[in-house]
């Protein structure tokens, strides 16, 4: 019975982890833009350290503290 109790547990885990690799192979796709690192709303360059924790960031930390 703890198998059916923990399926809703694992269904949102799954979702998160295939949501969160979307996300990190559009990034890869960018890679060799000129984009890739800045903002999605104010263009504005992410810090080298940004990327590197967040590589699948669309928004600038100012941005994504205002939304």
């Amino acid at each position: 019975m703890e198998a059916l109790s923990d399926r809703p547990v694992h269904e949102a885990s799954l979702n998160a982890a295939n949501t969160k690799l979307s996300r990190l192979e559009t990034a890869l796709g960018k890679a060799d833009r000129p984009d890739f690192g800045l903002c999605a709303n104010g263009n504005n360059p992410f810090p080298p350290s940004r990327i590197l924790l967040m590589p699948e960031a669309t928004l600038c930390i100012l941005c994504a503290e205002k939304s």
